[in-house]
C-alpha cells in the first residue's frame, strides 16, 4: 500500500498524542519490487504522519519469506537503544491460512510481553465517521475473564478522551452478566471504580443467560451510534483453546471487524496498574 491506513494513522495518533515513540513497519511481499521503491513508499508513508504531526520512525522491508514470519522476526529483536516497544497495532487479517499464521504472531508479542491491538485498516476510517453527528463516543465492553485486557481497553479510552479533538466524548463502560443480581453488582463496580479513577463514564449492563454467545450481537445492537467500540481479544495462551480454534477464532474475528470497523480488539500481555495511568 502507498498510504498508511486511515484507522492505523488514526489509533496511533489518538493514543500517542506525540507524547509516545512510534514505529510503522511494513512488509511487501512482492519479489520484484526494487530498495528505490521501497525508499519512496517509505517517503510518502512518513510524509503522512508528518502531516498530522506525528513523530514516527517508518520501517518498510521486503517479506524474504511470508509476512507474518517477518513480523515475528521484528518482534524478537526490535528496539532502539533502551527503548523498547510496549504494545503493537496490528492491521486485521483475513483468510484461515493467514490467521493461522497470525496466531502464531499474537504469540510471539505475548512473549515479549507486547500489548495487541487489531484495528481494521480496510475498510471506512472509524474516525470522524459519526462525529459530525455529535456521536463520537467511546464504548468499552467489560469482561471479567479477560479482566487485564478490560483495564487496557479502559487506558485506551482515557488516552483517547484525552485527545483536544474528542473533548466532548463520552466514556460508556457495557459488560454482559447472567442474572438481575450481578447486573445490579457489576453497575456498582462500575461506579466505585469510575469514582476511584475519577473518570466520568456512563454505565450498560445487559442481562444475558448465555454472555459469551452474544457479546458480538449486544456490541451491535448497543453500540452501534459508538465511534469506536473496544472489546478483548481472546488469548492464544489460553489453556481451554486448541491452536487450530484459535486460528478459527481469529477468522471468525476478523470477519467481525470486517462487518464493524469501529471495534478494536485489545489483549493484554500482562495487568496495567490503572491507578498508576489514570490517577
Amino acid at each position: 500500500t502507498e498510504t498508511c491506513s486511515h484507522n492505523l494513522l488514526f489509533f496511533t495518533e489518538a493514543i500517542s498524542q506525540s507524547k509516545s515513540f512510534l514505529t510503522m513497519a511494513s512488509f511487501i511481499s512482492e519479489k520484484s519490487i526494487n530498495n528505490k521503491r521501497i525508499e519512496q513508499l517509505g517517503e510518502v508513508i512518513s510524509q503522512r504522519f508528518k502531516s498530522k504531526k506525528i513523530h514516527a520512525f517508518v520501517n518498510i522491508s521486503q517479506a524474504e519469506e511470508n509476512v507474518s514470519h517477518e513480523m515475528r522476526q521484528m518482534l524478537k529483536y526490535y528496539g532502539l537503544g533502551p527503548l523498547k516497544p510496549n504494545t503493537v497495532i496490528f492491521g486485521s487479517n483475513h483468510t484461515k491460512s493467514e490467521a493461522q499464521e497470525f496466531s502464531e504472531t499474537i504469540k510471539c508479542a505475548l512473549n515479549r510481553r507486547y500489548n495487541v491491538v487489531i484495528v481494521n485498516d480496510e475498510k471506512d476510517p472509524i474516525v470522524n465517521s459519526k462525529q459530525t453527528q455529535g456521536k463520537n463516543d467511546i464504548h468499552a465492553w467489560w469482561d471479567d475473564k479477560d479482566e487485564d485486557s478490560s483495564e487496557l481497553m479502559l487506558v485506551f479510552a482515557y488516552m483517547m478522551q484525552r485527545n483536544p479533538n474528542r473533548k466532548k466524548c463520552t466514556i460508556c463502560l457495557k459488560a454482559i452478566v447472567t442474572d438481575e443480581r450481578a447486573r445490579q453488582a457489576k453497575i456498582q463496580f462500575f461506579r466505585d471504580l469510575s469514582l476511584r479513577l475519577r473518570l466520568p463514564t456512563n454505565i450498560d449492563v445487559y442481562v444475558s443467560p448465555e454472555p459469551e454467545n452474544v457479546k458480538i450481537q449486544f456490541a451491535k445492537s448497543f453500540s452501534s451510534d459508538a465511534d469506536i467500540i473496544f472489546m478483548p481479544l481472546k488469548s492464544p495462551d489460553d489453556e481451554m483453546i486448541s491452536s487450530e480454534s484459535y486460528s478459527e477464532y481469529l477468522s471468525k474475528i476478523s470477519k467481525v471487524t470486517d462487518d464493524n470497523p469501529s471495534i478494536v480488539l485489545v489483549l493484554s500481555s500482562d495487568h496495567t496498574p490503572l491507578e498508576s495511568i489514570l490517577l
